[in-house]
C-alpha cells in the first residue's frame, strides 16, 4: 500500500485537499496534451463546465467517469486519485 493510500485512512485526511489535488493532476494531464477543457468534455461525455468544476476541485467525477478519464489520459486511477507515480513519473504523461 502506498504512503498516500495510508494517509487517506488517517484522521487528518482532508477530502477537500484530495479533491483539489485530483483537479490539479487532471488539468496537468490535459495541458500536457494541449487539449481544451471542451475536448476532454467531448471525450468523456460531460459539459465543459463540468470539466472545469473537476479541475477547480469543486466537484468529483463519478466512478464511471473516473474510468473514462483513466482511459482518455492513459493513466491509472492510483495517479488520478492519490498521485501515485510509476517509475518516478506520472503515468500517462506524454514525453516532451
Amino acid at each position: 500500500m502506498s504512503d498516500e493510500a495510508i494517509d487517506a485512512a488517517k484522521p487528518d485526511f482532508d477530502p477537500a485537499r484530495a479533491q483539489r489535488m485530483f483537479g490539479f493532476r487532471m488539468s496537468d494531464l490535459r495541458l500536457a496534451r494541449r487539449w481544451s477543457q471542451q475536448e476532454v468534455a467531448d471525450k468523456i461525455g460531460v459539459s465543459h463546465s463540468t470539466v472545469s468544476r473537476y479541475e477547480d476541485g469543486l466537484t468529483s467525477p463519478s466512478v464511471p467517469t473516473l474510468i473514462l478519464l483513466r482511459e482518455v489520459f492513459g493513466t491509472t486511477l492510483d495517479y488520478l486519485l492519490v498521485g501515485l507515480l510509476v517509475d518516478g513519473k506520472p503515468p500517462g504523461m506524454p514525453q516532451r
